[in-house]
This record gives C-alpha cells, structure tokens and sequence, in this order.
C-alpha cells in the first residue's frame, strides 16, 4: 500500500508541474479510473483518537484524565498511509491518502495552494500516517467507574508533523525482526515523550531517539502466503 500511495504522490506532483501553462491556456483535466485500493484508503472507522499533549494523554472527548502510557495492540493492515498539510492560527490539517484528492474534496494541489497562499509558515505536505490501536482491556477514566474506551475498541492515533521518523524507526524494526510491516499485529506500550523548540512545546508517543513501541506478537512473517 505504501509504494502504491507514493507513486500516486508523485505522480500528482509532476501533473502540478505540468499546469503551468500560458496565460488563457485550456486546461483538461482527466481523472483516472478509481481503483480498489483507492476506495480501501481514506478515512476509516474508529471509535474515538488519543490526543497528545506535551502533559500526557487523553482518550475522546475526556479532558481530565491523563495518561502517561498505554499498553495497545495494532493491526498493521489497518494502518493507513496519508500526506498533511497543517497552515493557519488557529492551525487546520488537511489529509490526503491518494495523492490526487483532499480527502475533503477537491484536488490535492489547489488544497496546497491555498494553504501556501493563506500561511508563509506553510512549507507543503508532510509524510503522516493514522494508526488505529485496539484497546487490549477496558481503560478508564479517573473515577476509575467511567470507560473512555471498552475491550476490543479502536482508538487513532495521528503523529504530530516531527513523528514520521519514529514511526519509520518501527517499521525499520519490524523489518529487521522478520515481521510484516503491512500485515503484522503487535503490541505498543505508547508513552508519551516531552518535546520543545523554539516554537513551543508538544508531545509524541512515537520518537527515533527513545522508541516507546516493543513486544511483537503474532507476527505476520515476510513471505507468508
């Protein structure tokens, strides 16, 4: 799927290129046939998303209850590999996961002109990825009666735009563990690490220097039919 989805980057980044023409110039444009794949990327369904802070944790709709680490299985074939944009005060994400569309509508690159336009800050796209993390039992909140997210559910987590590289690391784990990096099913104990810059202050639960994810189980083994 990774391949496949780059390719699709690629190739929308070299038709941008190509709509440069000549003032007054008709412009024709040809979408291609919809695929399967296409149809299987995009956004799916999860119960609620784990929000970082550069404090700990927090699971929905709760803000009172913070957690410094949690312990979730992933189903790497429910990974889905996107490119954001993020641009504005207050900031605004956008998300693509073919290349060629926002996955609000509307083509990829004028989604990018406008975030370019509306923000000098905005540098373009970012690799990015959503990863659905299955909660291995009840978790719940501080009055330790109320349960943010039941056995079994889904919960998505989106890497803040410094947490490729440490989602990269994983996969560059996996792979050396013999461990399918699209099919696989393992366990993360997610904590959070304190980040800071000149800019402010965030959190990550993914990070190169100090991997928080361990413990492969089930291992979908490269090859495998």
């Amino acid at each position: 799927m990774t391949t496949s989805i780059h390719d699709a980057i690629n190739q929308a980044r070299a038709a941008a290129g190509q709509l440069a023409t000549a003032p007054g110039a008709l412009i024709t444009y040809t979408p291609r046939p919809i695929s399967l794949m296409d149809n299987l990327a995009g956004p799916f369904a999860v119960d609620t998303w784990l929000k970082v802070k550069s404090y700990g944790m927090t699971i929905g709709k709760d803000t009172t209850t913070l957690f410094d680490q949690l312990t979730l299985h992933i189903d790497l074939a429910g990974v889905f590999y996107c490119r954001r944009v993020r641009n504005g005060n207050p900031v605004e994400y956008r998300t693509t996961y073919d290349g060629d569309t926002d996955a609000r509508g509307g083509l990829w690159t004028d989604t990018l002109a406008r975030a370019r336009a509306s923000d000098p800050r905005c540098q373009g796209d970012y690799r990015s990825v959503d990863i659905a993390m299955i909660a291995i039992a009840d978790i719940k909140a501080r009055d330790a009666t109320t349960v943010l997210l039941e056995k079994g559910r889904k919960i998505c987590y989106a890497p803040a735009v410094t947490g490729w590289n440490g989602w990269a690391d994983l996969i560059r784990r996996l792979l050396a563990a013999g461990i399918d990096p699209e099919r696989g099913v393992i366990e993360v104990s997610a904590k959070v690490q304190y980040n800071r810059n000149a800019s402010g202050e965030w959190g990550t639960v993914i990070r190169r220097s100090t991997p928080s994810w361990r413990s492969f189980i089930s291992p979908a083994r490269r090859g495998a039919g």
